[in-house]
């Protein structure tokens, strides 16, 4: 993605540490007046969800998000085909 940005083409979401470097490395302006209504969707895979980082991850984003709405740290399985 960064090398459409460098080309002038595109248009990235980047870490603040890359941004940081690639506007002191390569000359890229960073819009940090500028906010994005978006949705984004964590994922692993199903195998993942009991490994303890992971569970972690998953925790933090429902304190985050959700507060006292239990479906905000949901996690929706693969339908098992068969």
């Amino acid at each position: 993605m960064l090398a459409l940005v460098r080309s002038g083409v595109g248009l990235s979401l980047a870490r603040d540490s890359l941004a940081m470097r690639e506007s002191q490395s390569e000359g890229l302006v960073i819009a940090d007046r500028v906010g994005i209504d978006t949705t984004l969707t964590f994922i692993c895979r199903n195998a993942s969800l009991n490994d303890a980082v992971v569970r972690a991850a998953f925790d933090a984003l429902a304190r985050a998000r959700g507060g006292d709405d239990p479906a905000a740290g949901a996690v929706h399985r693969p339908a098992q085909s068969g």
